[in-house]
């Protein structure tokens, strides 16, 4: 894939990264390729920080999780 200017570089062999391929409607893709394009990042890497934000596990889970560890 052929390099943008301005685009954050990762450092090669860093990542693990597996293929991950989805489908989704046509006018889904191009409003995540213009916010990608904005922000200056591959479709890629909005995608990986987007998912970042989202907690994988809800609050009650959390807070449960945190008062199982500070019984242990």
């Amino acid at each position: 894939m052929p390099s943008v200017a301005g685009r954050e570089r990762r450092t090669y062999g860093t990542g693990g990264q597996v293929p991950f391929a989805t489908r989704m409607p046509k006018w889904l893709k191009e409003e995540y390729d213009a916010a990608a394009q904005r922000q200056g990042l591959s479709l890629s890497r909005l995608l990986e920080e987007l998912i970042k934000l989202e907690p994988l596990l809800s609050p009650r889970e959390a807070d449960d999780q945190s008062a199982d560890q500070l019984s242990a």
